[in-house]
């Protein structure tokens, strides 16, 4: 169904992210993130937790701990 092929084109947008930009790029991290909402959002938490932590390790290491993108404080 639909959301079949919104699953299909989130990761198709993270593979064009990881492979445009480089896997550890703030466009691949956004990309995580988006797959991650979506799963979130189906309530399949154990697969965008992983999603999300791995985002936020790539933002963490593109601008540091406390910056804005990264920081939830």
């Amino acid at each position: 169904g639909k959301l079949d092929e919104a699953e299909k084109l989130f990761k198709a947008a993270l593979q064009e992210a990881k492979e445009g930009f480089g896997l550890r790029d703030p466009h691949a991290a956004s990309a995580l993130n988006n797959l991650a909402e979506f799963y979130r959002l189906r309530k399949e938490y154990e697969k965008a937790e992983p999603l999300y932590l791995e985002a936020i390790e790539i933002l963490e290491q593109s601008f540091g701990p406390d910056d804005i993108r990264v920081s939830s404080k």
